[in-house]
């Protein structure tokens, strides 16, 4: 079985770290990490499931989903950066996850509480998503960038 190395870990822990410190910059809520040691160990089995499952791309991002919506390793925003996280590790596969936040939000609060599989999870984003290729590369991301304008000007 393959793992992932120290620094391998501690990038996507860096990762996660900043995305979750801007989203609640962004959003609003709690600053801070409740179980550092939780959310390395989520860290090291997402990668070394991604390392032994590679074409397994929607479990992945459904497990990314699932662990850390539901452990709670930030005292606020577990959900959010769930939500960013799992459309992170899709993007860097290849695949745009199409719905927004606001529409997508029951979902991941059922996900939250425990009340979705890792295969419904996996459902879900299968039939919510589309392959990144370079004929809808630009129009994807114009969309995005529209996206986060919006959501930049609420505030």
């Amino acid at each position: 079985m393959i793992s992932p190395s120290k620094e391998e870990v501690k990038g996507w822990l860096d990762l996660i770290l900043h995305i979750h410190d801007e989203v609640i910059e962004f959003t609003g809520g709690l600053e801070g990490v409740r179980d550092i040691g939780g959310l390395e160990h989520a860290v090291y089995s997402i990668l070394q499931y991604r390392m032994n499952n590679p074409t397994k791309i929607f479990i992945h991002a459904a497990k990314v989903y699932q662990l850390l919506a539901t452990r709670h390793y930030f005292y606020d925003g577990n959900k959010r950066t769930s939500h960013v996280m799992a459309k992170t590790f899709l993007f860097l596969s290849d695949y745009h996850f199409t719905p927004k936040y606001k529409e997508a939000v029951n979902f991941i609060i059922e996900i939250g509480a425990g009340k979705k599989s890792v295969e419904d999870i996996e459902k879900w984003l299968k039939s919510s998503t589309i392959k990144i290729n370079k004929n809808n590369m630009k129009r994807l991301t114009e969309e995005f960038a529209l996206r986060y304008e919006e959501m930049k000007n609420k505030d």
